[in-house]
């Protein structure tokens, strides 16, 4: 509910002329007393939904084999996930906005989750092809993202933003299950020579949150202030520590990193799918040897050529046991604190 305020703030906040101290606070106390009636309606429709959600599954069970397919030796789970909608609707007074609050539920098989063994997906980074070695930033910046605006809000239009990234001819052809933001380093230089692909750091998935474990065991994440700071993120924060793993949200996931070997495992978590396991990540190639002058503003038009960066397939000496994701998993669908 927290991150539900903060984003609408942030939103309504990013759309005045004014400057305020914090975008995610209220401005007035009109907008603290929508707040409140909003946060109590949302609870509201929450229990209701919770309640309908209850009695359907229930009588799910009643009506099917569920209970032949339960045994002794294992608890099954049902994930249940309910979405919250706060749009806003500008009263005649302009300084003043309403809340229009909706939701829904959705909710997936059961199974048992210390059985849980998906199959790896393949992932694409949306980046602008190169050109001989490298391409430019400004090209680069006119794909869609997330960092340059309000990453820690959760807006609906991203859903409609993204499009573009998700077109078969670019970064999601058959057989890719996500595709990856990436942003340049802090110290990239934009020259004239361009971004080496090489001065790139990824963020997140256009659903999920991206994770690389690394040689030294270290479990690398966007920091917060770059990404949406996700639900089952969230879980992975709070009890890495417990399970003796290390969370690093400093330091970035660089490509380059990849091609000097230093991942051994890479995961994306959202509320829908909680931890999928990577298998394997594909970055544009460059077959085209033409002057980035030339060909730079022809080729958002072509189809985009992949070729892979890291595959698990290819990690030798991992040093440790059990995937970090499936330690993850179980603890998350196990915990009964969560």
């Amino acid at each position: 509910m927290n991150r539900l305020q903060s984003s609408f703030c942030s939103l309504i906040n990013s759309s005045r002329n004014t400057c305020v101290d914090d975008s995610k606070q209220p401005v007035n106390l009109a907008e603290k007393e929508e707040l409140r009636k909003a946060v109590m309606q949302s609870e509201k429709i929450i229990d209701a939904l919770l309640t309908e959600v209850e009695s359907t599954l229930t009588l799910e069970c009643n009506n099917s084999q569920w209970s032949q397919e339960k045994d002794d030796t294992c608890e099954l789970v049902q994930t249940v996930m309910l979405t919250l909608f706060w749009t806003p609707r500008v009263c005649t007074n302009k300084s003043d906005t309403t809340i229009i609050v909706r939701g829904h539920a959705c909710f997936g098989a059961r199974h048992d989750p210390l059985k849980y063994k998906p199959d790896p997906i393949t992932a694409a980074i949306a980046l602008t092809p190169q050109h001989g070695s490298n391409h430019s930033l400004s090209f680069f910046r006119d794909l869609p993202n997330r960092y340059m605006n309000q990453p820690d809000a959760k807006l609906s239009s991203w859903c409609r933003d993204r499009r573009p990234l998700e077109r078969n001819s670019l970064f999601k052809p058959t057989g890719v299950g996500e595709v990856l933001l990436a942003k340049p380093l802090d110290d990239a230089a934009d020259d004239d020579d361009g971004t080496k692909y090489d001065e790139f750091q990824l963020l997140e998935g256009l659903t999920s949150n991206l994770f690389v474990v690394y040689r030294d065991g270290t479990i690398r994440t966007a920091s917060e202030n770059l990404v949406l700071g996700g639900y089952v993120r969230h879980l992975i924060l709070s009890l890495a520590s417990s399970l003796g793993l290390k969370v690093d949200t400093e330091n970035p996931i660089k490509v380059q990193d990849a091609k000097n070997g230093l991942w051994v495992e890479a995961f994306v978590t959202s509320s829908i799918r909680i931890v999928v396991p990577v298998g394997q990540i594909l970055i544009p190639s460059d077959n085209d040897k033409s002057s980035r002058k030339e060909k730079e503003q022809q080729e958002v038009s072509k189809n985009i050529s992949l070729d892979t960066l890291w595959s698990k397939d290819t990690v030798k000496d991992v040093p440790y046991g059990k995937p970090h994701w499936k330690t993850l998993y179980n603890e998350i669908m196990t915990n009964p604190a969560i």
